[in-house]
């Protein structure tokens, strides 16, 4: 007999969103142009989607349906979509309801769902309408909101009471840009055409560089965040500068390396130097040229001359890892598709290079992106940015094993031979076996995380929200000790593990070491004086790598 599954009725937030205008931007963009951007717009909803904890139920052209248990959590995830999607050159129109919904399988329906999707469809662009049903649950949420009165919603009995988010916890919703502003972030989003070149792909690209064992030296690139320069005089503005510091003493170990910046400068990551090279990734240009989009260079740190550059395209993660001999790093070329997703190798062995990738392997085609990316056990570790994918890549044997995860991997950081996943937002800190992809504990701790190191047997988290660092021991199995460091007058960011001491970089400049036998009283190493923020680590072996950058906004 054959069993019949049965509806069920339940309370639950809905939200409807579409891309306003999208007909006219993808005749202007072109159909290639406009399937990048869309996919782009896709990957950002499902993110704030993923943050909120909303359900995607249905996703038809241009627009999203989604549930929520929470009304809040359902405006804010509107909220957020509408500002990010913004970023992107694009204009969303947003509806909610709260009501009871036929739940069948997968399926939602109903006169609740029709009633949101009404009201999304009267929406302006960037502009979130909500019955007056979610605004009464919402009440003193800090969610503002402006009464549009009374309308009549098609195939909707009655009418019903509408209003317009007008803020959220203080943040207006701002209004759309206008076109011309448009019209540039769609270009930045989905860039226009390149001469044809090799098939478009996401790529992991790998320079092989003839390593040499170095003294202990920390590296440290630093971007100006409009402050007032301190710095010494050069004959080029700085907006960044690489910086060498000796482990031990402190002392600047090189001449500071000048790094032109154009249209501001994104996060800055560093790995692995050789005897006079460092390679450094760079928002757009190096010393006196330059190159559209981010790029990776190796750098000359005596002359702060930019040996080879290569472009890594827009969409590509700021993050560098070493396997196999190489420098591999996430690259796009060309047209970027944002279903292809492909790991190449850049060999440089010491002759000149035109930044052309010479290497290439499938990760996963299906891979719409990034999100973290770092080396271990002889693997390329690559987390997915839109779901719980972490693929362990080997960068001989070309072979990819995927790792489902129940978190999202933010960071990433592979020590005492296990990967250990952060989840920033969600807290979650989990140990992975690198053989098998299980998962062997997880903790949650709570606070505006951002960077994770582990060594001298724990795990540790900063926490800007608290001034702070999270110290959980290895094995997961006990709460997390808070260790203060407000002392700094900076939030601590960056941190990493190197040869039994803890590295903490914060803004406003300060480097900090903490003995994790006695964590309550750090040292500073080295300060900036101009109070430019240190805002990414990495250790490798003997060389310690410090990053500074603007923090993206979150």
């Amino acid at each position: 007999m054959v069993r019949r599954r049965q509806d069920r009725r339940g309370l639950t937030t809905l939200l409807f969103t579409d891309i306003v205008g999208s007909t006219g931007v993808a005749v202007g963009l072109g159909d290639k142009r406009w399937r990048l951007l869309q996919a782009r717009h896709h990957a950002e909803v499902r993110r704030q989607l993923k943050r909120y904890g909303g359900h995607e139920v249905d996703t038809a052209g241009d627009g999203f349906f989604a549930t929520f248990e929470s009304p809040a959590s359902g405006v804010r995830c509107a909220f957020a979509i509408v500002k990010a999607v913004r970023e992107l050159g694009l204009e969303v129109r947003a509806g909610l309801h709260f009501g009871e919904a036929e739940l069948t399988g997968e399926k939602v329906g109903g006169i609740a769902v029709t009633t949101a999707a009404r009201v999304s469809s009267i929406a302006g662009p960037g502009q979130v309408l909500a019955t007056d049903t979610i605004v009464h649950l919402v009440a003193g949420s800090g969610l503002e909101f402006t009464d549009l009165g009374s309308h009549e919603l098609k195939g909707v009995p009655g009418s019903r009471e509408l209003f317009a988010l007008a803020a959220a916890d203080g943040q207006p919703v701002g209004i759309p840009l206008d076109p011309k502003d448009a019209a540039e972030a769609r270009d930045r989003s989905s860039p226009p055409e390149t001469p044809k070149g090799p098939p478009p792909r996401l790529l992991l690209a790998g320079l092989a560089a003839s390593l040499v064992a170095v003294s202990a030296v920390a590296i440290l690139l630093l971007s100006d965040k409009s402050r007032p320069s301190k710095a010494p005089q050069t004959s080029t503005p700085l907006s960044a500068a690489l910086v060498g510091l000796n482990d031990g003493s402190g002392d600047e170990a090189f001449p500071r390396v000048p790094l032109v910046g154009g249209g501001g400068v994104g996060p800055i990551v560093l790995t692995r130097t050789a005897a006079s090279t460092a390679f450094a990734w760079v928002p757009s240009a190096i010393g006196n040229g330059g190159l559209a989009g981010p790029s990776v260079a190796l750098i000359n740190r005596t002359s702060g001359v930019g040996v080879d550059r290569y472009l890594a395209g827009r969409d590509a993660c700021l993050c560098l890892a070493a396997a196999a001999g190489r420098v591999w790093y996430p690259i796009a070329t060309g047209k970027v598709s944002p279903d292809l997703s492909t790991a190449a190798g850049i060999s440089v062995r010491g002759r000149s290079l035109k930044g052309t990738p010479d290497e290439v392997i499938v990760v996963d085609r299906k891979l719409a992106g990034v999100g973290a990316f770092v080396s271990g056990a002889g693997y390329l570790w690559v987390a997915s940015a839109t779901s719980d994918i972490v693929y362990r890549v080997d960068p001989i044997t070309e072979d990819v094993k995927k790792f489902p995860l129940r978190q999202s991997a933010d960071v990433l950081v592979f020590a005492d031979g296990s990967l250990w996943v952060l989840d920033t937002l969600e807290g979650k800190i989990t140990r992975v076996d690198p053989s098998t992809g299980q998962s062997h504990r997880s903790v949650t701790v709570s606070g505006d995380l951002h960077g994770m190191a582990v060594g001298g047997g724990y795990v540790w988290v900063t926490d800007a929200s608290a001034n702070g660092i999270q110290r959980i021991s290895e094995d997961l199995g006990s709460a997390a000790t808070p260790i203060p460091v407000g002392q700094f007058a900076g939030r601590p960011e960056a941190i990493a593990y190197d040869d039994g001491a803890i590295l903490i970089g914060f803004t406003g400049g300060t480097l900090a070491k903490i003995n994790p036998s006695n964590p309550s009283s750090p040292a500073v190493i080295w300060t900036h004086e101009a109070g430019v923020d240190v805002s990414s680590i990495t250790v490798d072996r003997s060389t310690v790598l410090l990053a500074g950058g603007p923090l993206e906004e979150g």
